[in-house]
């Protein structure tokens, strides 16, 4: 416990808290045993040091799910698709409203994150 403190104290006089944090959460995972991993990895994700690998992933999915809805809702619809085939006034007004949710989703969280706002 007095090696916590330590390390606590030591973080607050650094100027760059964030990567201090992350220090420090290290050293922390270090020292403990292997009883406290899951607080260990608490720890690490409350202190922003999980943050950047864990962001990739939901950032390029927000991004490329419209695309990825507008390419599956030509295939169907085109002209090389036989028209007995094709799907009905129904369903194109369906994936029309899905569209656009995808597409407000990711402009949202676009603008969420260009803007700080997490």
């Amino acid at each position: 416990m007095q090696a916590l403190a330590q390390i606590r104290q030591s973080v607050s006089s650094l100027p760059d808290k964030t990567n201090a944090k992350c220090i420090a959460a290290s050293e922390i995972q270090r020292s403990q045993t292997k009883t406290n991993q899951a607080r260990n990895h608490c720890a690490l994700h409350q202190h922003g040091c999980l943050a950047p690998g864990l962001s990739s992933g939901p950032s390029s999915a927000s991004l490329a799910a419209p695309v990825i809805a507008w390419l599956h809702y030509q295939l169907p619809t085109s002209q090389h698709t036989p028209a007995a085939a094709r799907p009905g006034t129904g369903m194109r007004l369906l994936s029309w409203i899905g569209l656009a949710f995808l597409t407000a989703f990711s402009l949202t969280w676009l603008i969420w994150r260009l803007f700080g706002m997490d």
